[in-house]
């Protein structure tokens, strides 16, 4: 068996060795951006807001009318004519501001993106690490249903599709959306729609190439997510540790096997049991039909890694501190109202030595066990979710 994925890894490498022959031809072509701009750009979240804005704004120096805000509108499953480019109000995409919060934070604050025709609205709440605000959906859904008479759509985006923190069930016209596929897709639209336009092209492939390393999907990512789906079919990943590639793909593999042998025995569990179950890149939240609060599990490292993984009652918004629940160890705070329990201490989530025991069906049982406990005393001390 171990012979067998030695010759695939072998195959997945001369592929990979290809595809980075077509990267340094990229780069060559000033298509790539380097490591420092990757960090100083990359990184902040109003460089991203401004870069879609101009794309997006019909009325732009880049002379694309609404050729590119339409391609937009279709990726994310909005008619493309959705906003009438000729009415398109430019004074203030980015960052517009309501208004001064409110003491509740139900009204006030700034929008990152908003593309707006005075009867139509697309607002964008742009996530790329910065944590939510409270009841940030609810003040933009606030400011807009009378302003558009409920003529918009509100995306929230952010790298991986992952879910807002507060709680969206009673909010309208809410769209999650992903850089990782959807702004991926629409730029690699955009790059054909201004294929004539050779500045501009290189320009929105270079960015199109940073949202790729942000969301993990460069050539070298996309080599070591297969090194990871061939490595979890080992029999005993001590067998081929050695290999430098298994080394250098660790943090996929570890995740490969969390998600499969944890996550997944999870989710399964939650269900069998009628729980409703959400899950993105850094949670998995379990509830019921008419709870307003979750046990989730979550974690706090915005790589994804299991350090700083937590269970606990969480609501969506910050709550006052009640008495700690006996399953939990760690104090209660306004984020975790009954207290948590850092998953942490039961494994080492995170290296290649830890994966055969990740995969041994304890792993998930003690994260069941512990909703159970967990479900237990709700019930017992009549929690109310």
């Amino acid at each position: 068996m171990e012979e067998k994925i030695k010759e695939l890894l072998a195959k997945v490498k001369f592929e990979y060795e290809e595809a980075i022959q077509q990267q340094k031809e990229m780069i060559n072509r000033g298509e790539y951006i380097d490591e420092s701009q990757k960090q100083d750009f990359g990184h902040i979240e109003q460089n991203h807001s401004n870069f879609i804005a101009y794309l997006l704004n019909p009325k732009e120096t880049h002379g694309m009318g609404d050729k590119l805000l339409k391609a937009f509108l279709k990726q994310v499953g909005i008619d493309e004519y959705y906003i009438d480019a000729s009415k398109c109000n430019t004074k203030d995409m980015i960052e517009r501001f309501i208004s001064n919060l409110n003491p509740d934070k139900t009204e006030g604050g700034k929008i990152d993106i908003i593309v707006e025709d005075g009867s139509h609205a697309v607002i964008i709440e742009n996530k790329i690490y910065a944590p939510d605000q409270e009841k940030q959906l609810q003040r933009y859904s606030e400011y807009a249903y009378p302003k558009f008479k409920g003529n918009y759509k509100l995306i929230y985006l952010t790298l991986f599709g992952d879910m807002p923190r507060e709680d969206v069930g009673d909010l309208k016209n809410i769209m999650r959306k992903s850089y990782e596929r959807d702004i991926i897709e629409w730029l690699s639209w955009c790059v054909i729609i201004v294929s004539d336009k050779q500045s501009l092209k290189k320009e929105i492939q270079k960015y199109l190439n940073l949202v790729k390393y942000l969301t993990h999907q460069t050539l070298k990512d996309n080599y070591l997510k297969k090194v990871a789906e061939i490595a979890i079919e080992a029999e005993e990943i001590d067998n081929i540790i050695k290999e430098p590639i298994i080394n250098e793909a660790e943090s996929y593999i570890c995740k490969l096997f969390r998600e499969r042998y944890v996550y997944d025995k999870i989710e399964e569990y939650a269900k069998s049991e009628f729980f409703n179950v959400n899950r993105d890149s850094k949670s998995i939240r379990i509830s019921k039909p008419g709870w307003k609060g979750r046990i989730q599990i979550k974690t706090e490292n915005i790589k994804g890694k299991w350090e700083g993984m937590f269970i606990g009652i969480t609501y969506g918004e910050e709550m006052d501190v009640k008495e700690k629940l006996n399953c939990f160890s760690c104090k209660p705070n306004i984020d975790w109202p009954y207290g948590f329990q850092n998953i942490r201490d039961s494994y080492d989530w995170d290296t290649l030595s830890s994966c055969m025991t990740i995969k041994k069906p304890e792993a998930a049982k003690c994260i069941i066990d512990l909703v159970k406990e967990i479900l237990t005393e709700i019930e017992e001390k009549k929690i109310p979710m």
